[in-house]
């Protein structure tokens, strides 16, 4: 796929190119984020800036910056998903919701995965190759290439054609191709591939094992549990292909279930970025007061009398709902005021090992991936009589289980 609009192209051309012509800015952009004042002496020392890269991709995933991800995500995916809603009638009432498409809006996705994320990785080599010659970070750059795959396939999902294979590698007339997406889901396929085989190894070299630790804000370093999440995320991406290409759908998802590595099939495992600060959700719900729960998630877990609801959100205030639980409506009139519909019920994600985002929590995390996903994928993979699937009904419900403890809800 041609190409991206040229003044877009050239901004993100020139954002994600910075190494090539000088890597001091990007540098000094990420030294002042992790560690204001401290010159390159300071920063080399236990691989610091290769960690600051690394976190900052890790984290663009779902974004710290509560600006950034209320446009990358929370006014995008999470309100058409039925998860959220809002009670801001942002523009006069014209926006997302109201299906008032914003294109300064919707592109974010895009420019965090470009610049935040894909760019990191390339930072990360140029300070890997101009301070680090000779050294070895073959299994950071591999979880790396893993981090690429979750952002791109988020853009892919969103958008269709997705800057992936191409990226930072422009033509000469400035633009950048786009991968179809038919293109890039066996690009995310080898990649992973690649990534699990590398993790694989048993040789770790101290430097490297010094920097997934440091920078590793999913599982603090360990490998055993990248290489489940890689190829989790295969199983999703293979179970995504079953209408559109049948026979690769089959191929993919019986390796992933065939694989000696395994998959996120606990609770113990689910992929969650640590911030080691408050959610950015938690950010836009309890300190912006933009974000509420969607009537859709609601209206279902009050129609099947679901117990796992208390586990989701909080009561309305609202004299008028007080006391329910009760979202927002994707669309409505939100009546030119914030404060109409602000006290409908205040999402929350409650969790065994602790609230995701909760008022006043200082440990938030993002959830990218659960156990609870890879049982409704293997479900659905038996009902298509994959190898390894297993039976649908018993993974049906150990999704169930595993989602009930998960939240807490300990259920017969």
């Amino acid at each position: 796929m041609k190409k991206y609009f040229k003044y877009k192209a050239f901004y993100l051309l020139m954002a994600s190119s910075l190494f090539t012509v000088g890597c001091t800015s990007e540098f000094d952009k990420i030294n002042s984020e992790y560690t204001p004042g401290l010159g390159d002496e300071q920063l080399n020392a236990d691989f610091g800036q290769l960690v600051a890269s690394m976190k900052l991709m890790q984290r663009g995933l779902v974004h710290y910056n509560l600006g950034v991800y209320q446009l990358q995500q929370n006014l995008n995916a999470d309100m058409f998903s039925g998860y959220f809603s809002t009670s801001n009638p942002f523009n006069g009432n014209n926006f997302n919701s109201t299906y008032f498409m914003m294109d300064n809006w919707n592109e974010r996705i895009m420019i965090t995965q470009l610049e935040d994320v894909l760019n990191k990785k390339d930072v990360f080599k140029a300070v890997m190759e101009k301070t680090y010659p000779g050294y070895n970070f073959d299994k950071s750059l591999a979880v790396m290439d893993i981090v690429k795959v979750i952002s791109s396939l988020k853009v892919s999902d969103v958008h269709g054609p997705v800057i992936y294979s191409k990226f930072n590698k422009p033509n000469s007339d400035g633009s950048t191709d786009f991968d179809s997406q038919e293109d890039v889901y066996h690009y995310f396929i080898a990649d992973l591939n690649k990534a699990i085989t590398v993790l694989q190894s048993a040789n770790t070299a101290v430097e490297d094992k010094s920097v997934m630790k440091s920078a590793d804000v999913f599982f603090g370093g360990d490998a055993i549990k990248w290489m489940k999440f890689a190829n989790s995320l295969k199983f999703r991406i293979a179970m995504r292909m079953r209408y559109a290409a049948p026979a690769d759908s089959k191929k993919y998802a019986e390796e992933a279930l065939a694989s000696p590595v395994g998959l996120i099939e606990n609770n113990i495992d689910n992929a969650l970025i640590n911030y080691g600060t408050p959610s950015p959700i938690g950010g836009v719900i309890y300190d912006w007061g933009d974000c509420r729960s969607g009537a859709p998630l609601l209206a279902y877990l009050n129609g099947f009398k679901d117990p796992r609801i208390s586990a989701y959100a909080f009561k309305a205030t609202d004299p008028a709902v007080a006391g329910q639980y009760i979202g927002i409506r994707q669309g409505i009139d939100l009546k030119g005021d914030k404060t109409f519909y602000v006290n409908y019920s205040v999402p929350l994600a409650d969790a065994a090992g602790g609230a995701y985002f909760a008022p006043g929590n200082q440990a938030g995390r993002g959830k990218i991936f659960t156990a609870a996903e890879t049982w409704f994928l293997k479900a659905e993979a038996a009902l298509f009589g994959y190898a390894g699937a297993g039976d649908a009904k018993t993974n049906y419900r150990s999704e169930e289980h595993t989602s009930d403890l998960q939240s807490r809800m300990y259920l017969v």
